[in-house]
């Protein structure tokens, strides 16, 4: 009986198949590799402009109602810097800072002992500046240009008010409640993403003003204001000095109402420094 044997050839790829198909995916890996920073960085950038769009929204409302009932806006502002300026006196600073940390971090100097530092979470502060929307919202509506109540023009002061944010909307990991007692809640803070607001408050102003309407339009201006904020971030320090990344954006409504003063108890002869907060729904008639 004669035997036959099947020799069977398996199928199978040789090494210069597998070192083509290493040498395609490596290519593939090295192009997904090089795009994948750019994506990462516009996720990063849509992310930070949908929260500056967000919150923007929620400060022009805030400002514009004079809200404040907003408590947990202390937990989100770390510093409000008002730089007041005129030509007699030139400029000086009112800072406040949330805490003693922020204060050291920053590391603003006074010039020539002409600036006021208030560390607003301290218990024996006089200033408690930062403690409630109350005085947060007073501070953020202090006019572009106010007039000093003597009359004299060149007493008149100029203010740029800054304040230093955590975004208000965003995930909630990056929203810790401050604890000025507690090291690790200020240091939690870091992790937020942080932005720099300008608010320029203006009243409304009509050329020419000799025209016939000259004096209902300055009546106007009493109850009619611009309201501008612009947003920068992010936020970073350099030795002690405030830094700002390219993101930049404006936002601009107008608010018609009273601006009304509250005086200051605590420095009764600070007129610069009285809080003030916008009143819609407050209007008096004044006859030219």
């Amino acid at each position: 009986m004669k035997t036959t044997l099947f020799l069977r050839r398996s199928a199978a790829f040789t090494m210069i198949e597998l070192a083509l198909c290493i040498a395609v995916a490596g290519f593939a890996l090295v192009a997904i590799i090089g795009v994948l920073p750019t994506g990462m960085n516009a996720q990063k950038r849509n992310r930070e402009e949908t929260i500056i769009n967000a919150d923007a929204q929620y400060w022009l409302e805030a400002i514009r109602n004079g809200s404040v009932d907003l408590r947990d806006l202390v937990d989100y502002v770390d510093i409000i810097r008002i730089t007041s300026s005129n030509r007699l006196t030139g400029s000086y600073d009112v800072t406040h800072f949330a805490g003693p940390r922020w204060k050291t971090l920053v590391g603003f100097s006074p010039p020539q002992n002409r600036a006021r530092f208030f560390d607003d979470l301290s218990p024996g502060s006089a200033h408690q500046g930062l403690v409630s929307a109350t005085n947060i919202i007073g501070l953020l509506s202090q006019p572009k240009v106010f007039p000093h109540p003597s009359g004299d023009s060149r007493r008149n002061l100029t203010n740029e008010v800054l304040a230093i944010v955590r975004a208000i909307t965003g995930s909630a990991i990056e929203k810790p409640a401050r604890d000025p007692h507690s090291a690790n809640s200020e240091a939690a803070l870091d992790f937020a993403f942080k932005y720099a607001m300008t608010v320029e408050l203006l009243p409304y102003a009509a050329f020419p003003l000799d025209s016939p309407d000259a004096g209902r339009l300055r009546n106007m201006g009493n109850y009619l204001y611009d309201l501008k904020l612009t947003f920068e971030w992010p936020v970073f320090f350099v030795e002690g000095k405030l830094r700002t990344g390219q993101g930049r954006r404006v936002f601009r409504t107008q608010v018609a109402g009273n601006l009304y003063q509250e005086p200051n108890s605590s420095r009764p002869g600070d007129w610069d420094y009285n809080r003030r907060y916008l009143r819609r729904d407050e209007f008096v008639t004044k006859h030219p």
